[in-house]
């Protein structure tokens, strides 16, 4: 077992999502940003994170932090796509020998919402022979063929499946998965990060709503 000072943790995050301003968007950038701010009190712990990346994306070292070693590779395919998932395996493994001589990681933590970006995580995790995790926020299908094969041999290869709900569990331990390897998070709203400020009473005039009492908004695919 690795102590809190030789810990190393290196984070495959296929896309961060930051405005030109420096908002981040989505749930894997909040949740990365989130262990950041954890790690970052914890002393002896190094954080290094890859992600793809596009020219717009200027404002992404100002939001993860210069004390984290940032990679970013840039990516042609359009995010959300298998092609995307494929290109960030395929460059993810090249730049393996790089981080091993520069990072030299404890261990690989993927955090995606489709399971083909857990190949990724498998492919620079094996390019390292390092222990690696994945945390998935979309339920796994049911592939067939050779999409099926490289899914449960990717995900039996993986010291842990995090799953932020308990539906997408279920859907990993179908692939094939041991209970024993798998864990349950529930997603949360970061209210230290998270503090919606300036003109709110302009904002619930033109929801139309109440001007007191308290508004939940949720964000999500439908």
């Amino acid at each position: 077992m690795k102590t809190s000072s030789d810990l190393r943790i290196l984070h495959l995050i296929p896309r961060i999502a930051v405005t030109s301003s420096g908002v981040a968007i989505g749930g894997s950038t909040s949740s990365l940003l989130s262990l950041i701010d954890t790690q970052r009190r914890l002393k002896g712990y190094k954080i290094g994170v890859v992600s793809g990346a596009k020219p717009t994306d200027s404002a992404l070292s100002g939001v993860v932090g210069s004390d984290v070693d940032l990679f970013t590779m840039r990516m042609r395919g359009r995010p959300v796509t298998y092609r995307y998932g494929l290109e960030f395996a395929a460059r993810s493994f090249l730049k393996s020998s790089k981080l091993a001589r520069d990072f030299n990681p404890t261990i690989l933590h993927g955090h995606s919402g489709r399971w083909h970006y857990s190949v990724a995580t498998y492919v620079a995790a094996r390019r390292l022979a390092k222990p690696w995790i994945q945390t998935l926020y979309c339920p796994v299908p049911r592939p067939g063929g050779a999409a099926g094969r490289i899914l449960r041999y990717a995900l039996l290869n993986a010291e842990a499946v995090v799953g932020i709900s308990a539906n997408i569990v279920r859907s990993v331990a179908r692939a094939g998965v041991p209970a024993g390897r798998l864990h349950h998070i529930d997603p949360c709203i970061d209210t230290a990060r998270f503090r919606p400020t300036g003109a709110i009473r302009r904002t619930r005039e033109s929801l139309e709503m109440p001007l007191n009492g308290k508004l939940i908004l949720f964000v999500g695919n439908p």
